[in-house]
Formats: structure tokens, C-alpha cells, sequence
């Protein structure tokens, strides 16, 4: 379900993917290479916060809350993505709630991973 309604988009070592600030509602799921997600990208002030590599996602927050992203996403090497629009994924939700559930889970475990256990 979810391959019908995504797009390939591939990126170079070094490519922005996504920036701090800027508004994009899709959600990407790395299917090879590697995207470092950064705080304050590109100042003294600069920290990597996580990886995603392949099998990995990235702006899944952003894309339910429908804000700006917060942090800059940069591919490492070159990097290969299925990118899943917002309204497309809502719609694919509705019919394959276990979708849903899943996603919920990954974002369990990634907050689980950053110490957050309430």
C-alpha cells in the first residue's frame, strides 16, 4: 500500500534533505544510504542527534503535527528514499489502521532510545 502512493527521490552525500524552519508535511523512509538529522546545522552550536539508514524514516513528528521541522536532515552518502505526502498517508491510515500502529510503535522505541519512558 504504501509503495502505490510514494515517490523515489535520491540524494547525494552532502544534500540537504530537509531543513530547520521549512514547512514539509511528507514522511521519509530510507531505503539505502544514510540521512544525519542535526540541531542548529551549520553553527558552533551544532549536534547530531540520530542517523536514519536504510529501513529508517525521517520528519515523522513534523507530519502529524503539521509544523515546520525543527531540525536540518543532511544524507551522509548517497541516499535512496521513498517520500510518503501527508494527506496520502492519513488517507492510507484510514484503510490500514495497522499502519498506524506500527508507526506508533517505531515512535515509541525512538523515544524510548532518547531516555523518555513516561
Amino acid at each position: 500500500a504504501v509503495a502505490t502512493i510514494t515517490r523515489e527521490q535520491t540524494f547525494k552525500p552532502q544534500d540537504i534533505v530537509m531543513r530547520a524552519g521549512e514547512e514539509n508535511n511528507s514522511i521519509y523512509l530510507v531505503l539505502s544510504g544514510r540521512i544525519t538529522i542535526f540541531h542548529d546545522h551549520g553553527t558552533p552550536d551544532q549536534k547530531e542527534l540520530r542517523t536514519a539508514e536504510s529501513g529508517g524514516y525521517l520528519n515523522f513528528v513534523p507530519a502529524f503535527l503539521h509544523q515546520p521541522a525543527l531540525n536540518t536532515s543532511v544524507a551522509v552518502e548517497a541516499t535512496e528514499v521513498l517520500v510518503l505526502p501527508q494527506s496520502q498517508f492519513h488517507e492510507m491510515m484510514r484503510i490500514y489502521p495497522q499502519i498506524g500502529l506500527n508507526l506508533l510503535g517505531l515512535a515509541a522505541n525512538l523515544l524510548r532510545s532518547m531516555g523518555v519512558t513516561t
